[in-house]
């Protein structure tokens, strides 16, 4: 007889293949002629418990996000364990750059700019996403500003609005421009940004 854990640990282990397989099909042909069926084989699953788990191909991509964001968080705190302060304004959009090149995030990350436009609930979850990212970066900013790393006359909102805009920025360059070398761009960017704004006295 399983115990609950053991049935937990199953449940998550099938999720996690379901959610596998929905990026990997997304990721090659495009959400709207990707189907359930197609996930399911991807995930070596019967159809029945693709939709156990996930109802939809929407309930599936907000479920990616989420993902995502975790992952985010997780890769953050971890180099903030590891790097100066000042340095996770380097690294932490080098990993994710790094993600998207090895993972082909940047695809869904499009359609998701898109159907957000059509669907009130991935609206939502991406505008979460963006809003607790935007927090964390102003926390960030605010504390290198008050370990005198920064500048005290910079606004810590206009400033991570203003990076949230230069990696997206780069992102839509990149897309249409496969050959940008994205993780030099950033570095040169970052480095033209913190010359305006990091303290020399």
């Amino acid at each position: 007889m399983y115990s609950v854990l053991e049935t937990n640990q199953s449940e998550d282990i099938k999720k996690n293949k379901i959610l596998s397989a929905a990026h990997a099909c997304f990721s090659k042909r495009g959400f709207d002629t990707v189907t359930m069926d197609e996930i399911a084989r991807e995930a070596g699953l019967s159809k029945g418990a693709v939709y156990w788990y996930f109802k939809s191909k929407d309930e599936l991509i907000l479920e990616l996000i989420k993902n995502w964001i975790k992952l985010g968080e997780n890769v953050l705190y971890k180099l903030s364990l590891e790097c100066p302060l000042e340095e996770l304004i380097y690294k932490y959009p080098t990993y994710v750059i790094r993600e998207l090149q090895l993972q082909h995030h940047y695809r869904l990350i499009f359609y998701l700019w898109s159907r957000s436009m059509e669907n009130d609930a991935v609206y939502q979850e991406l505008r979460k996403a963006m809003q607790e990212g935007r927090k964390k970066a102003i926390v960030f900013i605010q504390t290198a500003i008050e370990r005198g790393f920064f500048k005290t006359d910079i606004t810590p909102e206009s400033f991570a609005r203003m990076m949230d805009a230069l990696f997206d920025g780069l992102m839509v360059q990149w897309h249409f421009n496969p050959a940008l070398d994205i993780e030099k761009q950033w570095k040169e960017s970052i480095d033209m940004l913190m010359a305006g704004i990091r303290r020399t006295s």
